[in-house]
């Protein structure tokens, strides 16, 4: 089940998302193993779409809050600032595969548009396993 974020299930206190620097933060998270999100750069518009889960193998809250990416390019670049960045939520996921498949949809869909130079992403990886 793939959620896009309307103004009832997102946080918009100041307070939540000075802390956390993500736009569209749920306010509840329990039932959702992570988020599909993107971050785009102010001045060039360029754009970097990844995942992050919220919760461990073992059930624990993950570092989701204060996240930056897993992209090499986006390391050195001061992602955290919010006037040089938007960090921002985009969907909800249920389950892993709905996590990666929804990403995977987002980045080829750059690709196939002839967009991929609109972002920092430099490849497209996905490993599934379809349940039956």
């Amino acid at each position: 089940m793939l959620i896009i974020l309307g103004s009832d299930t997102i946080s918009k206190t100041l307070s939540e998302l000075i802390l956390m620097g993500w736009k569209n933060a749920p306010k509840r998270y329990e039932e959702y193993i992570g988020f599909v999100y993107c971050i785009t750069e102010i001045k060039t518009n360029k754009k970097y779409i990844g995942i992050k889960k919220f919760w461990t193998k073992k059930k624990k809250e993950t570092d989701w809050k204060s996240y930056v990416s897993s992209s090499g390019k986006l390391k050195g670049l001061d992602v955290n600032n919010s006037r040089k960045f938007k960090k921002e939520i985009t969907h909800l996921c249920k389950t892993v595969t709905e996590l990666k498949t929804t990403e995977a949809y987002i980045q080829l869909t750059y690709y196939m548009t002839g967009r991929w130079n609109e972002l920092y992403n430099e490849m497209i990886n996905i490993r599934l396993r379809i349940r039956k």
